[in-house]
């Protein structure tokens, strides 16, 4: 491909990957976010919505993806049909002009979001527990501090007490 191509050939479809996968992951992360805080809020609050966080954390990124998926869908077709077919699109915007007239944007979309959903929800999944595993350890770590100061502090007061009566 580089000796008939050039760098031409292998940066075809570069631009709709990029648009592509920047709005799908900006979408993704943000809808997340927004989905994970309606969520807490309907089930009444941080301290009720603890019990089902799991749960939460899965509805979140399946619904956050699947509209990220809405975004990326579209120029994921564009990419494929551009790279499939070096004719069909000189960049970006004629692509997608092209095969909006044409039909087929979303021809793909059912089974990006078969690949992409499970896979947002275990990577969101696995953030979690891990940022709750983190802060745990920090707690303990810094419960543990407080504990030994704690008794340090005791006793050095103590011992500055006895000292004073001496």
């Amino acid at each position: 491909m580089w000796s008939r191509e050039g760098a031409a050939g292998l940066l075809t479809g570069f631009t709709p990957t990029v648009a592509g996968y920047l709005a799908q992951g900006g979408a993704k992360f943000a809808g997340y976010e927004f989905w994970k805080a309606q969520l807490v809020a309907m089930s009444g609050g941080r301290e009720a919505a603890a019990k089902h966080r799991t749960a939460i954390y899965l509805a979140s990124a399946a619904v956050a993806e699947f509209f990220a998926d809405v975004l990326l869908t579209p120029l994921e077709a564009v990419r494929i049909r551009m790279v499939s077919d070096r004719t069909y699109a000189s960049g970006l915007v004629p692509g997608v002009v092209r095969m909006a007239k044409e039909g087929g944007l979303y021809a793909g979309f059912i089974p990006i979001c078969c690949k992409m959903v499970p896979y947002t929800c275990g990577q969101f999944v696995v953030n979690e527990w891990a940022h709750e595993a983190v802060l745990m350890t920090a707690f303990l770590v810094s419960g543990q501090f407080l504990i030994f100061g704690g008794i340090k502090e005791a006793l050095h007061v103590e011992t500055a007490e006895i000292r004073k009566l001496d």
